[in-house]
């Protein structure tokens, strides 16, 4: 039971990111995705925001950030590469910044042949 609340959890927090990274330059919507690129023939960074939900205070407000920061890096690392690609194994956080509202995570996917695994289409 614990595990079905803690995946609706996080399916709710992931399409919230997916949202805000789809409207993230329309007014009142927060910028999540900082930049994102490559950093060699087989490492790809990407720089991500993550905000907790309103109302939520202290560590649980720093954990639930990064959380969110997180699943944005993921989000936009299933977007780039093929299935080949899997951004929780593939991938490790660099650098993690604190700031008062929120907090900037440095993401890092490395894998070799990386560049050849980058989605051609959409449907890829």
């Amino acid at each position: 039971m614990k595990l079905k609340a803690v995946l609706i959890i996080l399916s709710v927090a992931a399409l919230s990111i997916a949202c805000d990274l789809k409207h993230a330059s329309s007014p009142g919507n927060r910028e999540v995705l900082i930049s994102k690129g490559f950093i060699g023939d087989n490492s790809y960074r990407i720089v991500c925001r993550g905000y907790a939900a309103e109302g939520v205070v202290g560590i649980q407000r720093t954990e639930a950030s990064k959380r969110a920061a997180l699943l944005g890096a993921y989000h936009v690392a299933r977007s780039v590469f093929t299935d080949a690609v899997a951004p929780d194994r593939d991938g490790r956080t660099e650098k993690i910044e604190y700031r008062e509202d929120h907090v900037i995570l440095h993401y890092v996917i490395s894998k070799k042949g990386l560049k050849n695994m980058v989605r051609t289409r959409a449907g890829d």
